[in-house]
């Protein structure tokens, strides 16, 4: 039992701060900790419900056909995202160029508790950890939940102190219908035999990175404000005196 909690914070939470770590790094100077970690923490909450909800309803909605199908990728992407739209278009933060990097911070706490919770799910049974397929996948779907809810929140958050929210939630939601609709096929072609849904898996973990560097390296650097990079330089230069 010991050993499935160490794994589970393990791929959980590990993850998640290096995701955060390699994004934030250039800006930290300008950003305030404290909300940062408030993002990490509403977003581990947030995570943790929605765990719950794919506990209670995910094998009925894999064995559920075409509707439950829709629901999965489609419904499931748009509440998911929705959440985290609802929190950076509070006031705390709205409209501030630090929304974005909160967003991140968010998306990570969402995707650590979540993965825990599978993690330890999955852990905790005698036979998972001494069989390699299971575990490749249980990694491969840690990273890709990472990458992916990392980049949906920064475009959530982008999207928040633009003052333009929905058409960057819209690209938030739009960027994880593919990851869900992969996620299923993974679930449904597990019977089937293991190249089916490893092939699966390496898209899934390949395409959520490829979104995770599109918007680091794109979205991110292009939203910059001009007073936060002012900001930044300033505090550089504070730190090299």
């Amino acid at each position: 039992m010991q050993l499935a909690l160490l794994v589970a914070m393990t791929l959980g939470a590990g993850p998640a701060l290096l995701a955060m770590y390699y994004i934030l790094r250039g800006f930290a100077p300008a950003l305030e900790e404290r909300k940062l970690f408030l993002g990490f923490g509403f977003g581990m909450i947030l995570g943790l419900v929605g765990f719950t909800f794919h506990i209670l309803l995910d094998a009925g909605l894999i064995l559920g056909g075409l509707l439950g199908a829709v629901i999965y990728v489609v419904a499931f992407s748009a509440l998911e995202n929705l959440v985290l739209f609802v929190v950076l278009n509070h006031k705390w933060v709205r409209g501030k160029p630090e929304a974005a990097f909160v967003g991140v911070a968010l998306g990570a706490g969402f995707s650590a508790s979540g993965v825990m919770g599978l993690a330890y799910n999955q852990a905790a049974r005698s036979d998972f950890l001494v069989s390699p397929p299971g575990v490749v996948m249980l990694v491969g779907l840690a990273l890709s939940s990472t990458f992916l809810r990392t980049a949906a929140g920064a475009l959530v958050g982008i999207g928040s102190a633009r003052g333009t929210p929905w058409p960057w939630y819209g690209r938030a939601l739009a960027a994880q219908l593919p990851y869900n609709a992969l996620i299923l096929g993974i679930y449904i072609s597990v019977a089937t035999g293991v190249v089916y849904w490893a092939l699966f898996l390496v898209l899934l973990v390949a395409y959520s990175l490829w979104l995770l560097l599109l918007v680091w390296r794109n979205s991110i650097p292009e939203f910059v404000p001009g007073e936060l990079k002012r900001r930044i330089r300033r505090e550089r230069r504070r730190a090299a005196r």
